[in-house]
Parts: C-alpha cells; sequence; structure tokens
C-alpha cells in the first residue's frame, strides 16, 4: 500500500545514547527476565554494545501495518550494513523501556512526530570482532509439493 510510515530517528549524541543505556539498564533491573538481570547488573553493561549509532524506528500508528513496515526498514539496514562491512544489531530492550511511562521526558527528547509509537531500534557500527553465525536449527522447513 505504500503507507511508508516510518521515522528514523538516528541517535549518534554520546549524552542521550548514555541516558538510553541508563533508563534500559534501571528497567531491566526491575524486570523478571533473570538473564537480562545479570547481563545489566555488569559496571560495562551497554544495552547497544557501545555502537555509536542507535536508530530508533516510530511508526504512525493509523498506518494499516505500521510494526510491519518499521521491522522490515530496519532489517533491509541490516542488510545494508553487512553489506558494507558494519556490525548492527536488534535492540530490543530499548523499545520496551521507550514505550513505558517513566521514559516519558527521554522520548520528547528524540523528537517523535505525533501519533507515532517505537516499534523497533538497532545499532550499528563497526565490529570489534567478527561475529559467528549460530548454527541452524534442523527440521524448520516443510516442502510440500
Amino acid at each position: 500500500m505504500n503507507c511508508q510510515p516510518w521515522h528514523f530517528t538516528v541517535v549518534q549524541n554520546k549524552e542521550l545514547l548514555n541516558k538510553i543505556n541508563t533508563f534500559t539498564k534501571q528497567a531491566i533491573l526491575k524486570s523478571d527476565n533473570e538473564g537480562m538481570k545479570e547481563r545489566a547488573k555488569g559496571e560495562d553493561f551497554c544495552i547497544f554494545y557501545n555502537s555509536p549509532t542507535l536508530i530508533i524506528i516510530s511508526g504512525d500508528t493509523k498506518a494499516v501495518t505500521p510494526q510491519y513496515d518499521c521491522t522490515l526498514a530496519l532489517g533491509n539496514m541490516f542488510n545494508a550494513a553487512a553489506s558494507l562491512k558494519i556490525g548492527s544489531c536488534w535492540i530490543h530492550a530499548i523499545i520496551n523501556v521507550l514505550n513505558l511511562e517513566f521514559a516519558k521526558d527521554l522520548v520528547k527528547e528524540l523528537e517523535l512526530p505525533e501519533g507515532h509509537t517505537i516499534y523497533c531500534a538497532g545499532s550499528f557500527g563497526y565490529s570489534a570482532v567478527e561475529a559467528k553465525a549460530a548454527p541452524r536449527k534442523d527440521g524448520i522447513v516443510k516442502i510440500i509439493k
């Protein structure tokens, strides 16, 4: 339908990145996710792996399928980044935090368009180490002829 309901907020300001990380860490430490809580307890915890760029994608809530349009846009960014040898990572915890009431002032700093909600976020930067692909699961494809 070519709605293009997305808005891209590119954050490269270190102070704002630190603030987003602090809010995210606080929320994780109050969550029920034990694995993430253990990670967040680390002194050097950074939800976006210290990457210099965080892209937050919000979408117009009145669009037909903004959540899919926004996440597909981010997926395309990941593919483009990989082709340029730029590392990237889906950062879901930020989405949960920025949609919470206690982060309302922080979200104002992001200057999202009116009527938008955050659907996805990704970090981008040159990787310190080469990532290895996880082993693929067997039996996840069924071909019916």
